[in-house]
């Protein structure tokens, strides 16, 4: 018996069998084509740059028009809010929808306190819209030349209910407090606590101390009064009158102090 041979080859040739390595012209015995598609074939391909959206080292760009800072990139909110509880509020009209205000779009403003501690930390990236773009990074203050100050007493209680207390911040205007703190993600939970920045110093009447726990314990909540004190501060002040301390303050935030108030009902 002899192997089927293809009538249309010429005598004593055989057709030459695909070659598994490219395309040329191959010698069926599993040798690299020769010819120039063979060299094409043996090429690398070029590699493609990565995009910023799959560069996980890219800090988010925060863009600052005087003291509005605004994030306009889907992908800088997203890493913002996974990675770092950043949930901000968004403050762009829905192009299909622009006769309401109940959901919003980009870009996600940011609160001055909110870009001081990401900066302190080095988390973003801080894109100067004034004359030209220009990039700060928080290393010198004065080239900004912006409103945005150093760490405030709002920045350092912020601070302190953002990385030591784990909680997500939104502003808290509408309760009548400074922030509204949620223990998980915003979407998936109502806030807790509303929290107030109080001075050491400015007087607190019971009165006022009383309606605001009333105010927020209609919307099943708690008041969180806080304040910064010096850091030579006695800081194991013991509440007779108002309410409960929250968890022990870390010894780096020793200069922060938070009771949370709630009303009675009586």
């Amino acid at each position: 018996m002899t192997p089927d041979r293809d009538e249309s080859a010429p005598q004593g040739q055989t057709l030459a069998q695909p070659n598994s390595i490219g395309r040329g012209t191959g010698t069926g015995t599993g040798e690299p084509p020769t010819g120039e598609m063979g060299k094409g074939a043996q090429q690398p391909l070029p590699s493609t740059p990565r995009s910023r959206t799959s560069t996980s080292e890219s800090k988010p760009k925060v863009h600052l028009m005087g003291t509005e800072g605004l994030v306009w990139d889907i992908q800088d909110v997203r890493k913002l809010r996974q990675d770092h509880r950043i949930a901000g509020s968004l403050a762009g009209s829905l192009p299909r929808s622009t006769m309401q205000n109940i959901f919003q779009g980009l870009p996600l403003r940011l609160l001055p306190e909110e870009i001081s501690i990401l900066l302190h930390h080095d988390v973003i990236e801080l894109v100067v819209d004034n004359h030209g773009l220009q990039r700060y990074d928080g290393s010198d203050p004065d080239a900004s030349n912006t409103t945005i100050s150093g760490l405030t007493d709002h920045a350092l209680v912020f601070e302190h209910l953002w990385k030591d207390q784990q909680f997500f911040i939104a502003p808290g205007m509408k309760f009548g407090g400074d922030y509204l703190l949620y223990r998980t993600d915003p979407l998936v939970c109502h806030a807790s606590l509303v929290a107030s920045v109080k001075a050491p110093d400015e007087p607190l009447s019971l009165v006022d101390v009383a309606n605001s726990a009333r105010l927020v314990s209609t919307v099943q909540k708690q008041h969180l009064l806080c304040s910064v004190l010096p850091a030579h501060a006695n800081t194991t002040m013991t509440p007779t009158t108002v309410a409960t301390t929250i968890p022990p303050l870390s010894e780096s935030n020793r200069r922060v102090v938070a009771f949370a108030v709630e009303w009675a009902g009586f």
